[in-house]
């Protein structure tokens, strides 16, 4: 068998039994940085022993480690120094010349876990001091939440489940979704992810609330997100963020600044629906109870018109009597007034009948007087006749026809 063909049975066995990466725990040996990458020897010893049991070559390649969140860059020569133990999620590789290779994808975060948490609380004292760890949190939060900015890769598990429970939820609840796409990991997440926070934030008056999500992740990946000024912009964030980040146990910067911090995708989502229920129960309740409002008002607005009722008939035949009482004593009182007025009238009409009577010149002629008529009229200047003139002058019983020889005006008190 020729060597190569050797190398390549060696290298298909690997592939067919390493065809994910696996986690490790080692000790580093030997560590060397050549334009950054980290060249590693890794060994094994027996247990309370020097002898080596086992002994590999590993490499950190400079592009993943640009791709780690900054805090963990920062930590990388505390993790990576000989001596220390660390555990390692590595790719096994082969090459038919330079052979067997352990290619490091990700470091578990345990060994730098005690700096990290002090960053951490530099990172959540500076927030705090400058007013933002509470800001997002304080914001008035939605009765209800159906316009949604979603803040994630739609390339992400998470993506997929947080939007397949929503809108296929069996409520018939109806919700706006719309995806700012932003790396979920690796060396773009900082930047992309404040470019999509100030996009939603200019826009705040569209959405009920900012989810940022992501599907399940390793420490690494979610260092990102303990990040000061990721965790900045949440906090100045105009509308609730809720955070639904993949994790189980710890919670990031970026969920201690947001309003609301779930573990899943699918947690954001259930506590959406949960959110949106509870004020619809709201409103089932409080339309029973402005029914049960209303009957009572009816029932009581009855009972106050029948009251009004019976005091309107009461005081409507009280009025009634009283203006009857009225009517009848006017009544009386004008037939009294009636019949005194034409008593009195029937008085004054006899003594001007009386009076009349009295002057009738019959009468007055039977006292002695006489009358005396000139062309017709009753004569009383004698001035006005002239000598030779004609008058006719009445008696009781007759008249006397005298021609005028002479007349005389004197003033004469009969």
């Amino acid at each position: 068998m020729r060597l190569s063909h050797l190398q390549e049975r060696i290298h298909r066995a690997l592939v067919l039994n390493f065809s994910d990466p696996i986690w490790i725990k080692a000790e580093i040996a030997q560590i060397r940085v050549n334009r950054g990458h980290h060249y590693i020897q890794l060994v094994e010893h027996a247990p309370g022993e020097k002898e080596r049991v086992a002994q590999v070559d590993a490499v950190l390649w400079s592009n993943r480690i640009r791709q780690l969140p900054d805090i963990v860059k920062r930590e990388l020569p505390e993790i990576l120094k000989e001596g220390h133990e660390v555990q390692l999620l590595v790719r096994v590789d082969y090459h038919p010349v330079y052979g067997l290779k352990l290619i490091i994808e990700e470091i578990d975060l345990t060994t730098a876990a005690g700096q990290m948490a002090r960053q951490r609380q530099v990172i959540l004292d500076e927030l705090r001091r400058m007013g933002l760890l509470e800001r997002n949190r304080q914001l008035p939060f939605p009765l209800v939440i159906q316009r949604i900015a979603v803040i994630t890769s739609q390339q992400a598990a998470g993506w997929i489940d947080f939007q397949r429970q929503l809108e296929e939820n069996s409520f018939g609840l109806a919700f706006q979704l719309e995806v700012f796409q932003a790396a979920m990991q690796g060396g773009h997440v900082e930047q992309e992810v404040l470019a999509q926070l100030e996009a939603v934030n200019q826009r705040s008056d569209e959405f009920d609330a900012c989810v940022l999500i992501r599907g399940g992740g390793s420490k690494l990946d979610l260092a990102w997100f303990d990040n000061q000024s990721i965790g900045t912009a949440i906090a100045s964030l105009q509308i609730p963020m809720l955070t639904g980040i993949g994790h189980e146990i710890d919670k990031t910067i970026s969920d201690l600044v947001a309003a609301r911090s779930l573990k899943t995708p699918t947690a954001v989502a259930s506590f959406i629906l949960e959110t949106n229920l509870q004020f619809d129960s709201q409103l089932a309740s409080l339309a029973g109870q402005m029914g049960l409002l209303s009957e009572r008002r009816v029932v009581t607005a009855a009972g106050y018109l029948d009251q009004v009722q019976n005091q309107v008939r009461h005081h409507w035949h009280r009025w009634v009597d009283r203006q009857d009482w009225e009517l009848t004593r006017w009544h009386t009182s004008l037939r009294q007034f009636s019949l005194q007025e034409i008593r009195n009238q029937a008085e004054q009409l006899e003594q001007r009948h009386q009076q009349i009577h009295n002057l009738d010149p019959a009468l007055v002629l039977a006292r002695g007087f006489s009358m005396t008529l000139y062309r017709g009229h009753p004569l009383k200047d004698p001035g006005k006749v002239k000598p030779g003139e004609t008058i006719i002058t009445h008696l009781e019983k007759g008249r006397i026809t005298s021609q005028i020889t002479n007349n005389e005006q004197t003033e004469t008190d009969l």
